[in-house]
Parts: structure tokens; C-alpha cells; sequence
């Protein structure tokens, strides 16, 4: 231990950079025969990774090849040296070679070989890399704009599209994609793939989880994937790449043995295409595509972050100048010469930038509580005024400050405003609440409570009745096992969640929260002091949160992760196959100390005959599972404020020991009536929910014909959450006054006050590029509203 207490910290640019010295008892390599995409190495460099901290698997070589260059000569042999089969089985010690050099070595003559590279997007940065591949490399490329005067002056062979080139050109070894970010997914996709079998394909995009899930995706099993990252371009790269670094992950590097002979192996052809960089002096940087991503969100989105803030403030430098502020002036002119679309690709696609933006919020907010709880301590010649001093009376506390409040009340309130006033609103689309009562038999169970006198305090934990109807129920449809004692019935869901997350989370932890999420859950998490870590979902995935996505954000600070299923607000709904890909993860021994908040409020409400899985239910989760439910939107109940919570029962005590100090405890005529619901048979129902997939039809059916807007099928709860980003914009402006609509926000501002329908912008859910419609409302009112929206969103001047 000595030894590696002197260790010296890892190189800049290092994969292991950050980790801590005491991480690592042992660090050392181990060779494996077999290749890695056999089953069984496989799942034995699965297992591996699950017991150590730190697992690279750097690559792979054929047992019978050539020695080269250093590895030749450490061994005593020739370079170009080819090793026999029967020479593989002994050990290659200097006193062996001459006694076998007759019988099993031959040299080969050495041969010089060169790469062909097929550059797809021959823009600025496709250019800018081919003029230094072809010192290498024979280059052919393409691009749908006309580049073709361009690469005949660098000494490109040119072709108009993709097709052409794959398939005139059939001795290709290397495909890069260097298309835009945004671009990058459809553009792969419709590559001819039976074309890319057996090529080496290399990415250069600035974010690397993303690519190498779509690379992973789209590609034959056959064709190599090299995910890299040129941390330079024409101007910083314009007359050297020395010293500048070249990021890359050999995601799949596999030697295939039925190809043909004469095809040069895909790891040699890897490792040709990075010599390019070396040998032009890069800082050659092997990193895994999920630590790239962790350290651009920290480093790479932060500065162009920070530049684009910069210069929405309109500084200019001034003759007291400090060359401090002109380092920051700088950092505002060389972030904004690059494109809004590549600085909104480096958030959307890559979940991490999410989590960074939000640890900023909070620092901000944070230091400006600081700043402000600072002033007492100014003293000098100043008589306070009244309005100061009534300011200082009526501060708030540090606690308040920290809350926002809700987008959806906010909406919901300007609405009532409006129409208060006389204008025609259409507000029910704005509002998480059924439009139906609540069936007669709960009613008239909160009646007879009245009537019998249940009207006093209950035990803290609520009602023993109600509680075994909870553990009955979840039991019978959802098959999880939960003890009435630990049950805990709340003054609504939200209760719920506020008790769960206050009595778990401290400073330091961070929660995971996917969006599009509900509006109160990062509120709730700052509140406990803890950090919510934003991660975001992709609407043509239906929202599902992929286990890819969910590890990348995952740290030894994680306490929870928050999975509300069905969603609010995008309606998704996860299938068993996508619970398990998350419980396998979380199953992992470096994940064991994660537990699942589980937002089951809506589970009753599925569509197109899915049914809904307890997270609790799937093997070794539900002592690390806490459910979150209650009676508002299955049962109409939202008024009677009805929730519960169900935990381990240390958790429990402690959300216990919470409520007794808020509220004592729930209503005891919401609690009878809830006994009575959950009584009620299917049958009673569904009519209900039938109706409501009825209206979920209409709403995504005509959403998705208006142009340019894309909606995904809500598959459960009562919301759809279209993605509208093609209507805001700076290219976008209001038809009234000339205003920009900057954001949905501005939109959502825009429609409500020209064309009177309320809806609640996507901003409100951390998923800036939609907006929320609920169609728990009447065929009427979602046919006018709609009508509205599409007539808003025509009218705007876009250019």
C-alpha cells in the first residue's frame, strides 16, 4: 500500500483521471484467448466489470501474426516476424527463439500499407480532416451539397451521395461520418448497410454515448465501430495538430475470420487510422465514449455554455477593462462562432449536460441567498429607508428561496385570470385532472363517514382498514408482497414523494430525475439539500429512459432515482423488458446502494392493452423500491387529497416521524372512502379509462398531422407531450407585434393571448423542445383546442 499511496495522479486526458489512489489495490493486464465477441468472454468480462472498479479491454490480436516494430524486436525477432500456430504454444523468451527459429519462424518482406478512407459530409470539418488524411490514406468522399471543386484541389475523389460511393467504390476500409450532430442519427440510418459489412466505421462527433448507441444500433454485427473525438478543428488545428488531443473508444474492434483473406484485419486498420493522428503529434486520449461524456459535460458544454450567457448580456469592453473581463470577452467570441445546433446538441444528447446545467441553478441560487445573507454584515454611514427596512423584516429564509414555484399552477392561474375577465379560454388542457366524478360507491362511502362520525384525528400512519386494502390490492394486480405496516397514507401523492425523498436525501446526494419530468420533483429534491441530476429522453423512443442513458449519469453519490411510470408528462410507459435492462444495471454491486422512487400514481390508466409492471415486483428490487401512489387520477379523487407510501420499514419510519410534524395525518373521510374504492370491481372502471383512450386517440391522431410537429403515442396516463420546436426560435416571430418566439414558454404566452387556448410549455418539464396537452377533458374542448394551436401555430411569421 506504500507503493500506491506514492502512486503520482494520472496524466491529463488520462481515463483514469479522478479516480482516487486508495481505488486501486492492483492495476495489471490479462490476455485472453478467444475474441471478444465469443459468449463466453463476453460474460466473463462482464463479471469482471462488476468486481473491479477500473476494466478496459484495449484490443485484440491475432494468436498467429506478424511481430511488429517494438513488440519484434523486444522478443529478438526480425520485424514482420510471422508466428506459427505451434510457435503460439510457447512461451516467446529470448533462449527459445534461436533453438526454434528454423523450424517456425519465416520472415516476411516488409510492406508499406496504405488506408481507404471514405469521408460521408464533406462540410468544413470533413474538409479540413480529409487535407491531412491524404498524406496517409487514398480518400474518397461525399456530401449532398456540391464539394466537388473542393476535394479535387486536396486530392479527394468526389461522389454526390453515399450510395454512389459504397457501391462504386468496394475496397474501402475506413468510413468516417462527419455530419452535425443532429444530423447523425437519420443520416446512418439510411446508409446502405449491407455495404458497411466488414468496414471499420469511425464517428468524430463531439458527444459519445449517443454515437456509439446509434453506431451500435444501425451497423451489421460485422462492421467495426471506432468512436472518436478530434478535440480540434480548422482553426485551432489550421497549421498543427501537435499536441492537440484526439479522443477514442474501440467500441468494436473484432477481427473477422470469414472475411476475405485478403483484407487487411479491422484492428490493424484501427490501429493505422489512429497512427494518422500520432504520427501528426496528437495527445492520443484512450477514454471510454460514457467518461468522455462525463468530462465534456463538465468542461466542453460549460464553456460554451458560459460564452453564450456571455453574450446575451451585450458586454463590450471598457477602458477600466480587467484582463480578466477580456478572457471572458474571448471565451464569448470563439463559442458563439459555432453553430446554435452544435451547442444545443452538446445538451440534448448528452444526458450528462443536463446534470451540470442543474448543479449550475443551484450554485447560482445558492450564491445569491449567500450574497443577500451577506448585507447585515455591511456597515457604514447609511440611514436605512422604510422600504429597506420593511425589506429586511419580511426576508424569507434560505429554505423558501430554494423553491420555484409550479409552471402548471402559474399557467393554470393566468388562464382563470383571462377568462375572469371575459376572454374565451380554452384552460381544461392545462389541468392533470379527470373530467369524470368519482364513481357513486365513493361518494357515498365519504358520506356515511360523515354520517357515522369518522371524523376525528387517525393514527398518524392512517387507518388500519385502509392500509390492508393497499397491501391486498398490490398483492392481487401487481404481485408485490408489502406489509400494512409499511404502508404509509399521505394528504395526497405529493406528500408522499416529499416524505420519501426528505427523509432519505441529505446534501451531497444527488437524485436522478428523467425528463420530461413532473414539475415538482427537482423542487422537492433542492429542498431536501440533495442535487437533482437531469437526465433527458428521446420522444422517437417513446421516452423510455435506456440503461445506456441512466449508467452515464449514475455516481457513488446517487440515493434515488425517480421513475414515474405511467409518465407525467409524456404518457410513457415502460414495458417488463425495459424494467429489467434498468434492474440489471442497478443489480450491479457498484449500484447497490441506489434506490428506486417509484411514481405509480397513474398505473391504472394504460392504453392499447399494456399492462403496467410494479418496479417492486421484479427479483431483488422491492427492498430497494419505494411506491408512490394514491387515489387522485384512478379514481377522480383529487380533491379528497389521498396518497400512500410504501418502504423498507426503517424509511418508512423516518417519512412517519415526518408527517407527524406536518399535517397528523390524512383526512379521515378521504381514508374511508379510499377503503371503498379500492374495493370496487374492474368492471366498475373501465368504462371510465375506455373513454379516455377514445380521447388519447384523437389527441395524438391530430396532433401528429399538424406540420412539423411530432407526438409520441401516450401509452398510459392522461397527457401528451408533442415535441414543437420546428414554431420558436430565433428565425421565429409573433405575427402581432414582430416579438420573437424565443422558447415554448414564449409560444405557450403567444397562444393563450392570441388565440385563447392554455397549454403548459415544455420548459416547466425540463424538456424545453415540447409541450403539454392533458385529454382528460371533453371531445369538445380537445377538438377547439387543437384547432386553436394549429391556427397559432400557422399564423407565425418563421423564416
Amino acid at each position: 500500500n506504500d507503493f500506491y499511496a506514492d502512486m503520482p495522479e494520472p496524466p491529463t486526458g488520462s481515463p483514469l483521471l479522478g479516480a482516487r489512489k486508495s481505488e486501486f489495490r492492483s492495476l495489471f493486464y490479462i490476455d485472453i484467448v478467444g475474441s471478444v465477441s465469443d459468449a463466453p468472454i463476453v460474460n466473463a468480462l462482464r463479471h469482471l466489470a462488476e468486481m473491479a472498479p477500473f476494466l478496459r479491454v484495449l484490443g485484440c490480436y491475432p494468436m498467429s501474426g506478424k511481430l511488429k516494430n517494438h513488440v519484434a524486436k523486444a522478443v529478438g525477432t526480425p520485424d514482420g516476424t510471422i508466428i506459427s500456430d505451434e510457435l503460439s504454444r510457447f512461451t516467446l523468451d529470448t533462449p527459445a527463439i534461436p533453438k526454434l527459429s528454423e523450424k517456425l519462424l519465416s520472415v516476411a518482406p516488409m510492406e508499406s500499407k496504405r488506408l481507404k478512407i471514405a469521408v460521408i459530409g464533406f462540410g468544413n470539418f470533413g474538409q479540413f480532416l480529409a487535407k491531412t488524411f491524404v498524406k496517409h490514406a487514398d480518400v474518397v468522399a461525399c456530401n449532398r451539397t456540391d464539394y466537388s471543386a473542393q476535394a479535387k484541389a486536396i486530392g479527394v475523389t468526389y461522389y454526390n451521395d453515399p450510395e454512389s460511393l459504397l457501391s462504386k467504390e468496394d475496397d474501402i476500409d475506413v468510413v468516417v461520418i462527419s455530419v452535425a450532430i443532429l444530423a447523425f442519427e437519420k443520416i446512418v440510418s439510411l446508409l446502405p448497410k449491407e455495404r458497411l459489412r466488414d468496414i471499420l466505421v469511425v464517428d468524430v462527433l463531439s458527444v459519445k454515448v449517443f454515437a456509439k448507441t446509434v453506431l451500435m444500433a444501425e451497423l451489421p454485427e460485422d462492421a467495426g465501430i471506432l468512436c472518436t473525438h478530434p478535440m480540434f478543428g480548422p482553426e485551432s488545428g489550421k497549421y498543427s495538430w501537435s499536441g492537440l488531443p484526439m479522443v477514442y473508444d474501440r467500441v468494436r474492434i473484432n477481427d473477422n475470420e470469414t472475411c476475405e483473406q485478403e483484407r487487411m484485419p479491422m484492428s490493424e486498420r484501427c490501429s493505422l487510422f489512429l497512427d494518422i493522428f500520432s504520427s501528426e503529434n496528437c495527445a492520443m486520449v484512450d477514454m471510454t465514449c460514457e467518461q468522455h461524456d462525463k468530462q465534456a459535460a463538465d468542461s466542453q458544454f460549460i464553456t460554451h455554455f458560459t460564452g453564450r450567457v456571455i453574450s446575451r448580456l451585450n458586454l463590450a469592453s471598457t477602458a477600466i477593462a480587467t484582463k480578466g473581463f477580456k478572457s471572458l470577452l474571448t471565451l464569448r467570441d470563439q463559442t458563439v462562432k459555432d453553430s446554435f445546433d452544435l451547442f444545443s446538441a452538446l445538451y440534448i444528447c448528452n444526458p450528462n449536460a443536463e446534470a451540470t446545467l442543474s448543479k449550475m441553478r443551484t450554485a447560482i441560487k445558492d450564491l445569491v441567498v449567500d450574497l443577500k445573507s451577506n448585507k447585515s454584515k455591511l456597515h457604514f454611514n447609511h440611514t436605512e429607508s422604510s422600504d429597506e427596512k420593511k425589506d429586511d423584516m419580511e426576508r424569507l429564509s434560505e429554505f423558501i428561496n430554494k423553491v420555484s414555484p409550479s409552471k402548471t399552477g402559474e399557467t393554470f392561474g393566468l388562464a382563470t385570470k383571462l377568462k375572469q375577465e371575459g376572454k374565451d379560454i380554452v384552460m381544461t388542457l392545462c389541468v392533470g385532472e379527470p373530467d369524470f366524478p368519482p364513481p357513486k360507491p365513493i361518494l357515498e362511502a365519504a358520506k356515511a363517514a360523515i354520517d357515522s362520525g369518522k371524523t376525528r384525528y387517525t393514527p398518524v400512519q392512517g387507518i388500519l382498514e385502509l392500509r390492508e386494502a393497499i397491501a391486498k390490492d398490490l398483492k392481487t394486480r401487481k404481485d408485490v408482497e408489502a406489509d400494512p405496516n409499511n404502508i404509509l397514507i399521505t394528504a395526497g401523492g405529493k406528500q408522499a414523494i416529499f416524505c420519501a425523498i426528505l427523509a432519505m436525501c441529505d446534501k451531497g446526494d444527488q437524485v436522478v430525475v428523467p425528463a420530461p419530468y413532473w414539475v415538482s420533483y427537482p423542487e422537492i429534491v433542492r429542498l431536501s439539500g440533495a442535487e437533482p441530476v437531469i437526465i433527458s429522453r428521446d420522444p422517437r423512443k417513446d421516452f423510455i429512459l435506456s440503461p445506456i442513458e441512466l449508467s452515464a449519469v449514475l455516481t457513488p453519490n446517487t440515493r434515488m432515482i425517480i421513475l414515474c411510470n405511467p409518465c407525467n408528462p409524456t404518457g410513457c410507459l415502460y414495458q417488463r423488458s425495459d424494467l429489467e435492462a434498468i434492474a440489471a444495471l442497478l443489480s450491479r454491486p457498484e449500484y447497490a446502494h441506489i434506490y428506486v422512487l417509484a411514481d405509480e400514481i397513474y398505473e391504472r390508466l394504460t392504453y392499447d392493452g399494456s399492462e403496467h409492471i410494479s418496479f417492486a415486483s421484479l427479483p431483488g428490487m422491492q427492498h430497494r423500491t419505494l411506491i408512490v401512489n394514491g387515489f387522485a387520477k384512478a379514481y377522480a379523487m383529487t380533491g379528497f387529497r389521498l396518497g400512500y407510501l410504501v418502504a423498507p420499514t426503517k424509511i418508512l419510519k423516518a417519512a412517519l416521524k415526518l408527517q407527524s410534524q406536518l399535517n397528523s395525518c390524512a383526512c379521515s373521510i378521504s381514508q374511508y372512502a379510499g377503503v371503498k374504492a379500492l374495493s370496487l370491481q374492474q368492471s366498475e372502471l373501465d368504462p371510465l379509462y375506455a373513454e379516455l383512450e377514445k380521447k388519447r386517440n384523437l389527441t395524438v391522431g391530430r396532433l401528429n398531422k399538424i406540420p412539423n410537429v411530432y407526438c409520441a403515442s401516450a401509452k398510459g396516463a392522461f397527457y401528451a407531450f408533442p415535441d414543437v420546436s420546428a414554431y420558436f426560435g430565433s428565425n421565429v416571430k409573433n405575427p402581432h407585434d414582430g416579438s420573437p418566439i424565443a422558447s415554448t414558454t414564449a409560444l405557450c404566452q403567444y397562444l393563450i393571448s392570441y388565440h385563447g387556448v392554455a397549454l403548459v410549455a415544455g420548459d416547466a418539464f425540463g424538456e424545453p423542445k415540447g409541450i403539454r396537452l392533458s385529454f382528460a377533458t371533453s371531445m369538445e374542448d380537445i377538438n377547439k383546442a387543437i384547432d386553436r394551436l394549429e391556427a397559432g401555430l400557422e399564423a407565425l411569421e418563421i423564416s
